[in-house]
């Protein structure tokens, strides 16, 4: 399999990913492209919050001309999500996008998809392939169903699409909301290809919901080695997706920590769920377990998150034991000196 450390250099102006580069923290506005002033300003608060990549959407001419002067007022690379209009793309680019993010299979053909990528090689632009799990494709759901296998054969044929044209600039992303649907997906791809991968868990939820979703996620897949960027989609405000990762955002080598104790300071947080003090993480359904089944080499343990409610906790989870040698334990918010193995 392909870790960080091996796979391609990708320069997304000028930041670059991959071959061993730091994991980079990626965020996505959610203004109207075409309003320039609006855009900038939500793209200088996530600069400030520890973003280093924004991605925004481009859905018209307009959008896509804006990109220019968007990108004189901020300081980050932009890249331009494209859905159908391959057109916007290339306008995209020609305004100065640092990176495109397409579906190859959305744009209307190979005739369509292959200006796209001649206008990619004129301007150094790399091209990152988005799957999704809600837009499998028709004959990959019947074989496999909604299945990692299904995904990964998604990422491949879609990359195999650029590839066709001699384009090898390529970031990829394979998003799923299941947790272990998304992970395997990403393992399994990193058997088959080099690329540098861009690690989320799509529809993730709120503050609560949303930190520890993609904590689990993103924090399985950066111990095995993957992930060259990483984002956090949160419900709410955008801002607060790169700083669930830290302020500033925390490095150990070249790894981001996310660290789901950054919303623990927020009055606004604690009032909105229980009051001064309160869990930031507490759930409104009291007893409501989050779940995760992993496999590790063959070992498999259930995950189950339980949130206290008691003032001053952070987040409490248990893991129980589903085989002798899986790892195991539980761990406690700490209030009132509780504790235990983790």
């Amino acid at each position: 399999m392909y870790t960080r450390e091996q796979t391609r250099v990708v320069n997304i102006g000028n930041t670059a990913i991959g071959g061993g580069n730091p994991i980079r923290i990626q965020s996505m506005t959610n203004t109207k492209t075409a309003d320039v002033a609006s855009t900038v300003s939500q793209i200088l608060r996530l600069e400030e919050a520890g973003c280093e990549i924004v991605r925004s959407t481009v859905p018209d001419e307009a959008s896509a001309k804006a990109i220019a002067q968007i990108k004189k007022q901020i300081h980050i690379p932009i890249v331009a999500d494209i859905h159908f209009d391959y057109r916007c793309a290339i306008w995209a680019m020609e305004n100065g996008a640092d990176k495109i993010r397409i579906n190859p299979g959305n744009l209307g053909g190979k005739e369509k998809l292959k200006l796209v990528v001649d206008k990619a090689k004129e301007y150094h632009v790399p091209i990152r392939v988005g799957v999704n799990s809600g837009s499998l494709e028709q004959d990959l759901f019947a074989k496999y169903g909604r299945t990692a296998k299904a995904l990964s054969e998604s990422a491949l044929r879609n990359v195999g699409y650029l590839e066709e044209f001699g384009f090898e600039d390529i970031v990829v992303s394979i998003k799923a909301s299941d947790v272990n649907l998304c992970a395997q997906s990403y393992e399994l791809f990193a058997k088959e290809r080099n690329y540098p991968l861009h690690l989320g868990i799509t529809e993730a939820g709120g503050v609560m919901d949303g930190s520890i979703k993609s904590a689990l996620g993103l924090g399985i897949m950066l111990r095995e080695g993957l992930g060259d960027t990483i984002r956090v989609s949160l419900t709410g405000n955008r801002e607060e997706d790169p700083e669930l990762y830290g302020d500033p955002p925390k490095r150990r080598g070249d790894r981001f920590l996310p660290d789901l104790r950054t919303n623990r300071d927020r009055p606004d947080q604690s009032a909105a769920e229980g009051g001064e003090g309160a869990c930031p993480y507490q759930d409104p359904d009291e007893g409501r377990d989050h779940g995760l089944h992993r496999e590790w080499s063959g070992r498999s343990a259930r995950v189950r998150f339980r949130h206290c409610g008691r003032k001053g906790c952070r987040a409490a989870f248990q893991k129980r034991r589903s085989h002798p040698e899986s790892p195991g334990g539980r761990a406690s918010c700490g209030v009132g000196g509780r504790g235990g193995e983790v």
